[in-house]
């Protein structure tokens, strides 16, 4: 809910930034902050910081070959980015439009 002066009307005003102080609209702005957030942290931590950035010393391949590790490290890969999928649908979920009525009345 916003109060604005009839000068301000009159001027013109940019109600947007009233609309995303809160409200629905706020609501749903943070939402969508949210899940994109999470998405974005799971894909830095789980799979670009958790397997692409680590380094693997040369002396593990003397324990693991190295055709088998990079197995691995696929496969790895793999099932954490069908969890990239999900995040994704959460953020589309979150971007769906939704009705809202507003009534702009005369303050007493």
């Amino acid at each position: 809910m916003a109060e604005l002066s009839a000068e301000s009307l009159a001027t013109g005003v940019d109600i947007a930034a009233e609309v995303l102080k809160s409200g629905p609209i706020a609501e749903q702005a943070k939402k969508v902050k949210e899940a994109i957030e999470n998405k974005n942290r799971y894909h830095h931590d789980q799979i670009f910081r958790g397997i692409v950035l680590t380094g693997v010393p040369e002396w593990i391949y003397s324990v693991v070959p190295r055709e088998q590790l990079e197995e691995k490290k696929n496969a790895l890969i793999n099932e954490r980015l069908e969890k990239m999928a999900q995040l994704d649908a959460q953020v589309a979920e979150s971007l769906k439009m939704q009705p809202h009525q507003f009534e702009i009345v005369k303050a007493d």
